[in-house]
């Protein structure tokens, strides 16, 4: 999970996986967006949803990118 996590930091992007290599993250403006991932991140994040679920892997990604904008900021 941290090698995930340090990723996730290093992108500062917004992640979901399923079928379409696509996730949609609120952002903290509460705009949505849309960011395609590469096919890569998309077996990481296949892994992890199947490990974990997809509301814990999804709500990781939440604070991970909240944080980044907070530390932007």
């Amino acid at each position: 999970m941290s090698k995930f996590i340090s990723h996730c930091n290093y992108c500062a992007g917004y992640f979901f996986s399923q079928m379409h290599f696509v996730i949609e993250v609120q952002q903290i403006n509460f705009e949505r967006s849309w960011f395609f991932i590469e096919k890569k991140h998309y077996f990481i994040l296949r892994s992890l949803v199947i490990k974990y679920g997809k509301d814990i892997v999804i709500n990781t990604v939440n604070k991970i990118v909240i944080n980044n904008v907070k530390e932007n900021e």
